[in-house]
Order: C-alpha cells, then structure tokens, then sequence
C-alpha cells in the first residue's frame, strides 16, 4: 500500500508567497495612500482659501470696501487679520492641515486679495484671487 501525502511542498508554498508579495506591491503602488491624504489635505485647502477669502469680502461689504487693515502688497499670515474676521464673518480662521505653514493673505495694485497655501503638497500651488 502506498501512504499519500497531503499537503504543500516548500517551492509551492514559496511561489505562492512571491505571487502574493508582487500583487501587493502592484496594489500599494496603484493605491498610493501617501498620495490620496496628501490630496485630501489639499482639498481641505482649497475650501479653506475659498472660506478666508469669502470672509474678507463679507468684512469689506460692511466697512465701506475697507478691507482688514493687516492685508498689505507683501503676503502675510492669516492669523495677522483673525481678529477682524472671527467670530462675526467666519466661525474661526482656518490653519493648515499639517500646522506646518499658514496661510498668507496679500493685496496687490489693483485691490485685488489674494489667498494662498504655501504649504499645498504633491508639488500643487494652492491660490485664490478676488
């Protein structure tokens, strides 16, 4: 009588791992988690200028077209112009994501403000202008 074993053999067992290991490096790579919450966290961004950018119109529409006296041609931080807009245009200024950077607020020539996100990442640049 012969006796049938059962079971794998180790060169099995280790094609099977190496077939499991590419297939995860294929998913991680197309999947890209890094990628996807640095996007989110621009997006986050984006809505932040646009929430900034729409409370200093809403102060210069009740001061006469004045708008925050921190704002000048040189870009400074948001936080310089929180007391003007917070609490009655905004709820509160928004930060960054990340708390690395701030957003900067400037004027140029022609009044027009200008938001930005210098700290956006995935190499985009994050400007709102009104």
């Amino acid at each position: 009588m012969f006796k049938v074993k059962k079971g794998f053999t180790l060169i099995e067992l280790l094609v099977v791992i190496g077939i499991i290991a590419i297939l995860a490096g294929i998913v991680l790579v197309a999947v890209n988690p890094t990628r996807n919450f640095a996007s989110s966290r621009n997006a986050t961004r984006q809505n932040d200028i646009s929430q900034i950018l729409s409370a200093v119109a809403q102060y210069a529409v009740a001061n006469d077209g004045t708008y925050p006296s921190g704002i000048s041609a040189t870009p400074a931080n948001v936080s310089t112009i929180a007391t003007d807009l917070a609490p009655t245009y905004i709820p509160t200024v928004p930060t960054d994501p990340k708390g690395v950077t701030d957003y900067t607020i400037s004027r140029d020539a022609q009044g027009r403000i200008t938001v930005s996100a210098p700290g956006a990442e995935n190499g985009e640049t994050i400007t709102v202008t009104q």
